[in-house]
């Protein structure tokens, strides 16, 4: 939790996966900052939730270009102080059943409605379209969409 607080930005390491004892999921931190890009990295920040309790999590899949793939794709792991660690499970996700929203609140010991919504800013490590730096995480997406096109979607991003 330190490490993303001193380094905010972190990338996955794929360059070095040759080297001993890494594997596909090294990581180091992008010193130079704000970045144009979130692809292949994770990012530190302060989240607000809706009771106004902030905590530090790591968000992922995050397209600074459209800020309309967030509630479908955005990854929020989420640390208690006492190190404890979190991952929401999205809508889709095979274990939305046990590690959604009401999973999470019952993580932090809160009602869902002091949970949700989960707001964000990621301007001081990045930048691009405004929308796509500040935003909330919703306990239930606006829209949901099929598994085809969860997979279409996807798939045109990587």
């Amino acid at each position: 939790m330190d490490d993303l607080r001193t380094f905010p930005v972190w990338e996955y390491a794929n360059d070095e996966e040759g080297v001993g004892g890494r594997d596909e999921t090294w990581m180091k931190p992008v010193l130079r900052l704000p970045v144009a890009s979130l692809d292949n990295r994770i990012v530190g920040t302060e989240v607000r939730l809706a009771g106004g309790r902030q905590f530090m999590a790591a968000l992922s899949n995050v397209d600074l270009d459209d800020p309309g793939e967030r509630e479908h794709f955005l990854v929020l792991g989420l640390y208690r102080s006492d190190g404890g660690q979190f991952i929401l499970a999205r809508y889709h996700d095979h274990n939305a059943q046990r590690q959604g929203p009401e999973a999470l609140a019952a993580f932090l010991e809160l009602p869902i409605e002091e949970v949700f919504p989960i707001s964000y800013d990621l301007s001081a490590a990045a930048k691009g379209s405004p929308s796509s730096l500040r935003g909330t995480i919703e306990a239930r997406p606006s829209s949901v969409l099929s598994r085809a096109d969860v997979i279409k979607r996807a798939v045109q991003k990587s």
